[in-house]
C-alpha cells in the first residue's frame, strides 16, 4: 500500500471557481491533472481532492474555500505546471476568498501577509508530499 500524510480535508463534490486576478487570463493556462484543471481563470477541483486547510490559522467558514483554492494553485506550482511568479497571485486569491466569505479585512490581510512571508517553501518543488509504502 502507498499513501501520503498531511491532509485534513477531502472534497465530497466537484468545485469550480473563476479566479479574480487578470494574471490567470493573461497567461492562457491550459492545465489538466488528475484533480485540478486551470483554463484561463477557470479553476476546477475534482471530488476526492485532499488538502490540509489553513496552516497557522483556524479552519473557519471564511477561510476554508480560500485554503482549498490556495493549496490547489500551490500544488500546480510545486509540480512545475505554473511558474513560481504565480505564487503572488495564488496568495491574492486566498485574500479575496477570505474577504468574500466574511473574514474581516484586517484578519484577511494578516492571512495574506503570513503566506507572503512564510509560505514560499510550500510552493517549492522540493516540498512535494512524500509517498510512504507499507508492505
Amino acid at each position: 500500500m502507498k499513501y501520503r500524510k498531511g491532509y485534513k480535508y477531502q472534497l465530497a463534490n466537484d468545485f469550480k471557481v473563476n479566479l479574480n486576478e487578470d494574471h490567470w487570463d493573461e497567461h492562457s493556462f491550459g492545465i489538466d491533472t488528475e484533480y485540478i484543471s486551470l483554463h484561463g481563470s477557470k479553476l476546477s477541483i475534482k471530488k476526492g481532492y485532499a488538502w490540509d486547510g489553513a496552516t497557522c490559522f483556524p479552519d473557519t467558514k471564511s477561510i476554508i474555500i480560500g485554503s482549498l483554492i490556495h493549496d490547489a494553485l500551490y500544488q500546480l506550482i510545486r509540480n512545475s505546471l505554473l511558474e513560481i511568479d504565480s505564487r503572488l497571485y495564488a496568495d491574492k486569491e486566498l485574500l479575496y476568498s477570505c474577504k468574500r466569505h466574511g473574514m474581516w479585512s484586517f484578519m484577511a490581510s494578516l492571512v495574506f501577509n503570513s503566506v507572503r512571508k512564510f509560505a514560499k517553501f510550500a510552493a517549492s518543488p522540493k516540498n512535494k508530499k512524500k509517498i510512504y509504502e507499507v508492505q
